[in-house]
């Protein structure tokens, strides 16, 4: 009995030793896969449903040609087989009734994720120096910041006048959130994309390091539209004292 205890401590040990060093890769994966599909999300909801005729009738000649032998030998009337007039009638209104349903499926679909989006997202963040592109989350709460990059509440937005905020996290794993935002210099670009796919270009005038409270790098100032990215700093300091702050202004 004790063999077998002591077979399962060293069992258990084993497979917990190996979840605490998988854990971190698989977090990072799961991470990837929810900020991937926000981003699809949000494409996908500026796609207007193609509704080309052209496509249309040539889907409809295609189930014509597979399908016409087989009404040719099921399908018989009082005056013997249906002519093939009726029957290419026939099938068309089938197919455009089955074109229907998919179209109106199409539309609730499209519908529900734009819902979804308008309530959890506001744009997408896209740095090209380091391969960046990122759902931005409305509200840096900490459920937010775990999962994306986040803007703050109080400061402005792209559209308007004023100093947009967005928060984030410097993961350790290499190109994770801000992981590589002290890569940017003064004159790099940067690009927010809003919910109805208007573009907005910064150009980065200032990297700085400041202290964690010190909260004026998200003043406005007037007449201005500029952009604030404040993430931790130093990368791999655990609760560290200061913050990355890259501030840039909008190219008009």
């Amino acid at each position: 009995m004790k063999y077998i205890n002591k077979k399962f401590i060293s069992i258990l040990l084993i497979f917990l030793g190996v979840s605490i060093i998988l854990y971190p890769k698989i977090k990072d994966r799961y991470i990837s896969y929810k900020q991937n599909k926000l981003i699809s999300l949000w494409e996908e909801s500026l796609q207007v449903i193609d509704n080309d005729v052209s496509s249309e009738n040539n889907e409809i000649a295609s189930n014509i040609l597979v399908n016409k032998s087989h009404y040719s030998e099921n399908n018989v009337s009082s005056d013997g087989l249906l002519s093939e007039k009726k029957l290419i009638i026939k099938l068309k209104n089938e197919q455009k009734q089955s074109q229907e349903i998919e179209r109106k499926k199409k539309e609730a679909i499209i519908k529900k994720r734009q819902e979804f989006i308008k309530s959890h997202m506001e744009g997408i963040l896209k740095i090209e120096k380091i391969s960046l592109s990122l759902p931005i989350l409305r509200g840096a709460t900490k459920r937010n910041l775990d999962f994306s990059i986040s803007s703050i509440d109080g400061t402005g937005k792209p559209w308007e006048t004023g100093n947009y905020a967005i928060a984030g996290h410097r993961s350790h794993a290499f190109g994770r959130n801000f992981n590589r935002l002290d890569e940017l210099i003064i004159g790099d670009y940067l690009e927010v994309i809003d919910l109805e796919n208007n573009h907005y270009s910064y150009i980065i005038k200032e990297k700085i390091i400041v202290n964690a409270e010190d909260t004026w790098v998200l003043n406005s100032i007037k007449n201005k539209r500029e952009i604030t990215l404040v993430t931790c700093h130093p990368l791999y300091e655990k609760n560290p004292p200061t913050r990355l702050i890259i501030k840039g202004e909008m190219v008009e």
